[in-house]
């Protein structure tokens, strides 16, 4: 009965994204202002494969969303982006950020692990889940691209990749500014100002600035607020022809935010946590939507810099080398209540991440064959030295297994990886071609680790488990790509394609010696896309296969988290459809269908020890809704209003299915199924002058961000998505 549930919807929908128009992302790249004209509706040009291509050319799931569409929807983080990438699921959680591409993702909040959907800045990669929160008020479009992406992007991109590309420095003098205010007291301002220095040197100024006084949640022990926050960023772009064939550019990024991070009780207190600790009946242990009865409060920071030097050197009419240099500083430290209660049970003491990484890229492409052969070659290096500090502190310790102390993990961590890469894609006849790829990498971790439990009143140097234990892993991955490319006509492009993904292994911290393996996937698709009625019709589609072995996910116990391996499989569809009529009215539609489930794995639940251990094959992986819809209508008119000469009206609804948060898929693991509203309304003028209102989670929908179970209070802890927000926001550009 649910199958044929999930058939008729699947049914439903591909056809109502066959009547419309394909690439809900494809906006024009121009800023929003009366005089918008969009040439070549959909031509959007995207360097997802290391080159300037036009998006509908492009083999492979990708979507990209332009300036016009990323000002219209006040997206700048990876947390915007779900509203209009339907196969993306964006949770946060202890200052990590989650986000999971097709069904595959990692939710490890420790901040330790890599995650599988690699976050690309400019070229740069981002490591770690505690940076990913890095944004950008100055954009010229993001990229997602879904599925790995082995051959072409650095390091672990099984999932897929996100591609955040900033404005670059103009020719000729301009600037603007946006200031906003919305509810729960917040302001937000952001401004830039770009032109020549010279005739050879352009430069670039941008800012941003966010402060929330009043936050989402409340402490009902403590009157306190939590989710407040202040935040600034500033970045500076230089670029300069360094003569005919040559171009530099170079810019400098740095982004410091204040904030909480927090986690609360999802359900009530189990009976387990009063048999522990008889004093709970009478302590504050809400779980409504976003309360909490804390008696310690959190307190989090997180900086990133970020320098990144290009070279492009044009070393004749079809052959260019580019070079990619980035380097990346990044702190992060917080403290929370770790049980949810206003009994000192559980209390994360002065953790922190500091992270330091070099990484530099060389790419030499061009053109052979009188332009029936285009190639890239490649070499990559990463260098990064990671700490992660994270003492937990249990202050009335586990009756009859533990004295009060800490549960102490810490480890220093060296990354270094090596890789050389290729992509060739030849012209057999002007209709069809054949391309490949392929990357060969060597990563090597060495770490030191101490972990264990240490009592209150012995020293570090007294740590009952691994003291400095030493360890060192090599990883060796061949990870190719090849497939076939056939038009069917002016504007119908088909592909089929199989590449192999890779993702390192790594140490588990709060474990001795605990080691996980490295992650690898088959991945299988097969696709078109096309434009017609002149361009006002678009409809891409693809199906595509999964197949995992030791795929990474993260488990919690009484005192420790842990990666597991296990072997998973994953097949589904995803259409983009856009349909635009007239000038005035245009609709984008997108969907994913998924089925996602292990194929082997094994594991104890602590929520269910009655089962024992028990076989989970054929569970729903994490964050794997059996379908995603996205509606995104907008209306665009000319008006007469007050001295603004544009109106656009724009909605954005996600239709969820459910999905769960732990492999064991529990009742209370589940997310239930739900849809999601944002709308805007902004007036413009051709003299530079904008007004934008909008609403986010327009019908104040309670949604869980990201949860797990606790032995210790026997329930499940984790924290839910912003709750309805709105604002407007005054700008002007010359």
């Amino acid at each position: 009965m649910k199958s044929n549930r999930t058939l008729m919807i699947g049914s439903a929908m591909f056809a109502l994204m066959a009547a419309g128009q394909a690439q809900a992302q494809s906006q024009s790249d121009t800023t929003l202002t009366a005089d918008t004209e969009e040439p070549g509706y959909g031509d959007i040009i995207v360097t997802a494969q290391k080159r300037e291509q036009n998006l509908q050319d492009v083999a492979g799931g990708i979507s990209a969303i332009g300036s016009e569409n990323l000002e219209l929807t006040g997206t700048t983080s990876v947390q915007d982006l779900a509203a209009q990438t339907p196969s993306l699921v964006w949770g946060q959680s202890n200052g990590s950020t989650f986000v999971t591409l097709r069904g595959i993702g990692l939710s490890v909040d420790s901040g330790v692990a890599e995650p599988n959907v690699a976050l690309h800045v400019d070229g740069v990669f981002i490591s770690r889940s505690t940076m990913a929160t890095i944004e950008g008020d100055d954009l010229e479009r993001v990229e997602v691209l879904r599925g790995p992406q082995g051959t072409l992007y650095g390091r672990n991109a099984t999932g897929g990749a996100i591609n955040f590309i900033s404005k670059a420095p103009t020719d000729t003098l301009s600037g603007g500014f946006k200031a906003g205010y919305g509810n729960f007291q917040t302001v937000k301002a952001s401004g830039y100002v770009s032109g020549p220095l010279s005739d050879t040197t352009r430069v670039r100024l941008s800012a941003g600035y966010e402060n929330r006084d009043k936050g989402f949640s409340v402490n009902t022990f403590t009157g306190n607020r939590y989710d407040e926050l202040r935040q600034y960023s500033v970045r500076g772009a230089l670029a300069s022809d360094l003569g005919e064939a040559l171009a530099l550019d170079l810019s400098i990024q740095y982004q410091a935010t204040d904030f909480q991070a927090y986690q609360q009780l999802i359900r009530p207190v189990g009976p387990v946590a009063s048999l522990l600790f008889p004093d709970i009946v009478n302590a504050e242990k809400p779980f409504a939507p976003r309360t909490m009865g804390n008696e310690f409060e959190p307190q989090s920071y997180r900086s990133t810099l970020m320098i990144r030097g290009g070279l492009t050197w044009d070393i004749g009419d079809d052959v260019q080398l580019k070079s990619t240099t980035g380097y990346l500083k990044a702190k992060f430290r917080t403290e929370l209540d770790g049980d949810g209660t206003s009994l000192p049970l559980i209390n994360v003491e002065k953790r922190r991440q500091p992270s330091d990484v070099i990484s530099q890229e060389f790419n030499l492409s061009g053109s052979a064959a009188n332009g029936k052969l285009e190639w890239l070659v490649g070499a990559y290096y990463f260098h990064e030295d990671f700490e992660s500090t994270i003492p937990v502190a249990f202050p009335l310790g586990l009756p009859g297994a533990l004295p009060p102390g800490y549960a102490f993990s810490q480890i220093f961590e060296t990354t270094r990886s090596l890789a050389a890469f290729t992509d060739l894609t030849f012209s057999i006849s002007p209709s069809f071609r054949i391309y490949g790829g392929a990357r060969y990498s060597n990563d090597r971790k060495r770490t030191t680790q101490n972990s264990g439990f240490l009592p209150f009143g012995l020293p570090e140097s007294q740590v009952i488990g691994c003291p400095n234990l030493q360890l060192e892993q090599k990883f060796n991955s061949f990870s190719p790509r090849v497939g076939v490319q056939a038009d069917l006509g002016d504007d119908v492009m088909t592909y089929a394609q199989f590449q192999k993904g890779f993702k390192s292994g790594g140490v588990n911290s709060s474990t001795c010696g605990n080691l996980y393996r490295p992650e690898k996937l088959d991945s299988y698709e097969a696709g078109f896309k096309s434009r017609f009625a002149d361009g006002a019709v678009t409809l891409n589609a693809s199906i595509f296969y999964y197949d995992y072995t030791d795929l990474q996910l993260f488990q919690y116990s009484v005192t420790t988290a842990t990666i597991d391996n296990a072997d998973a499989r994953t097949y589904g569809a995803e259409i983009e459809a856009r349909f635009r009529v007239g000038d005035f009215f245009s609709l984008d539609t997108a969907a994913t269908l998924l089925d996602s489930k292990y194929r082997r794995f094994s594991s104890f639940d602590q929520a269910n020890p009655a089962a024992g251990v028990q076989d989970l094959s054929g569970n729903r992986l994490d964050r794997a809704p059996k379908y995603v819809l996205t509606l995104s209508p907008q209306i665009d008119v000319p008006v007469a209003i007050g001295g603004f000469d544009r109106f656009v009206l724009r909605g954005d609804v996600r239709f969820s299915g459910d999905y769960y948060f732990r492999p064991f898929n529990l009742e209370q693991d589940r997310q239930k199924a739900y849809r999601m509203v944002n709308i805007s309304a902004s007036l413009a003028s051709d003299q530079g002058l904008s007004l934008r209102a909008y609403v986010q989670n327009l019908t104040n929908k309670d949604v869980v961000g990201h949860q797990f179970y606790n032995f210790v209070v026997d329930s499940w802890l984790g924290n839910y998505l912003p709750p309805r927000t709105y604002g407007v926001e005054l700008g002007y550009r010359f």
